[in-house]
């Protein structure tokens, strides 16, 4: 409707600690949302994925890599309408890629190099 009325969006309800929330993309017809939890000193946020209308999310991708000025490390992939590039931070602090579909999917880093080349 615009705009004009509000819904109020519903997260997992494992969703605690929030901190802030920062919409990454809207242009395929869904919110990609990530979200940092607890201790902002991790430097590490989950990605949300809404469905089309933006009210439900659902967990898509954990320990999204953010820098110290609080950017996440995430890409839309402009030339692949529906696909996303980010990094996560492993327990052992080391940052590794993965790619988001438009169908929820996520690739693992073998699979991105063979999507790429």
């Amino acid at each position: 409707d615009g705009g004009y009325s509000f819904h109020e969006t519903r997260l997992p309800a494992e969703v605690k600690l929030e901190r802030s929330y920062t919409i990454l993309d809207t242009s395929e017809g869904f919110v990609v949302l990530h979200v940092l939890h607890g201790d902002a000193s991790k430097q590490v946020g989950n990605l949300y994925v809404s469905d089309e209308k933006g009210l439900d999310y659902t967990l898509s991708l954990i320990d999204n890599a953010r820098s110290r000025t609080g950017d996440a490390d995430f890409e839309v992939v402009r030339s692949i309408p529906g696909f996303y590039l980010a990094n996560i931070r492993g327990s052992d602090g080391r940052r590794r890629g993965r790619a988001l579909a438009e169908d929820r999917q996520l690739a693992q880093d073998d699979q991105i190099r063979t999507m790429v080349s």
